[in-house]
This record gives C-alpha cells, structure tokens and sequence, in this order.
C-alpha cells in the first residue's frame, strides 16, 4: 500500500524501487549515465515525509 496518495483509489501503482529500475536498465544495456534524485515532495499530514523522484 502507498503512502503518497491520502486516498488509493483507483492507483496503479505505488511507486518503484530504484534499485529493481536500476537491474532493468542494466538488463537492457543501459548501464551507464546519469542516475540520482532530482526532485523531492515533503508531504504534510499525521507525519512530516519526504518522497523522491529519481532519473
């Protein structure tokens, strides 16, 4: 379950993790280049939290 969204609903999905991205990219032959955090959402609600975009 995803903590970004305050409601579910109808959400594809929540999110990926960047190291599974990462093994994709690599199994495609992409394994080189630029690969980081660069964004960052701080959302407010019962706890301060902080999501990141990454590329």
């Amino acid at each position: 379950m995803g903590t970004f969204h305050s409601d579910n609903t109808d959400v594809r999905h929540f999110g990926f993790d960047e190291k599974e991205v990462k093994h994709w990219l690599a199994e495609a032959g992409m394994e080189k280049g630029f690969y980081g955090n660069i964004y960052s959402i701080t959302k407010e609600g019962k706890a301060k939290r902080e999501t990141t975009l990454f590329f």
